[in-house]
């Protein structure tokens, strides 16, 4: 257990306030979590890993993703990502609601570059 409290700063240890464990093992004050949940925070302020299952979530972007197809000057774009849920990179189609990881089925990712695919170099993705 980490010491203090990674949105206030205070320490933990010593504190009565109840604390609250998120999936990637971290840990800060309840009250640190509902504030920074309500703000709209999903990813543990340390290490950026999802707080949570994040399925549901997820599954809504999967939909927006189908109901918005990527113009035709976009159709050939490849995103290399870093997936901040797996810790791994890959290469995926690029859209602009978000590119979801091929390894782990997260949309917690970080593009690391785009390039416009016209090779069938990444036919798999």
């Amino acid at each position: 257990l980490q010491s203090v409290c990674p949105i206030c700063h205070e320490s933990m240890s010593e504190s009565t306030e109840p604390l609250r464990g998120l999936k990637c093992g971290h840990a800060m004050h309840l009250s640190c979590f509902v504030m920074y949940s309500r703000g709209g925070a999903y990813t543990c302020p340390l290490c950026k890993k999802s707080m949570e299952d994040m399925k549901e979530y997820f599954s809504m972007l999967d939909a927006a993703v189908r109901m918005q197809p990527m113009p035709d000057a976009y159709q050939s774009t490849v995103s290399n990502i870093y997936c901040q849920d797996c810790n791994k990179t890959s290469d995926v189609k690029y859209h602009f609601v978000g590119c979801k990881c091929n390894l782990c089925g997260s949309y917690n990712t970080r593009e690391l570059g785009r390039v416009q695919n016209y090779s069938n170099r990444f036919a798999g993705v």
